[in-house]
């Protein structure tokens, strides 16, 4: 996807400051918004982990939907089910 969206964004970025679509322009143009993309992803999850402390899980790419307490049927044990009525 990230591939993809640079690509698009180096080919509008290079014809609107250039003119015309270089293909040696687009390329590096692409690579760098690419590896951008990466690098800024990077910072925000240290920064993010960093802020989270002990409460960080290491594995923040699965996330698990989590039910509060209040959203438990404490009789059965079931999660309550939100229905317009």
């Amino acid at each position: 996807m990230r591939v993809i969206l640079g690509g698009f964004f180096a080919v509008v970025l290079t014809r609107l400051f250039y003119g015309k679509v270089a293909p040696l322009y687009v390329a590096g143009l692409a690579v760098f918004l690419v590896a951008m993309s990466y690098v800024t992803e990077y910072f925000r999850n240290k920064s993010r982990k960093k802020s989270l402390g002990a409460n960080y899980h290491e594995n923040t790419k699965h996330k698990t939907p989590v039910i509060s307490s209040s959203a438990v049927d404490e009789e059965n044990l079931k999660p309550k089910l939100n229905t317009l009525k």
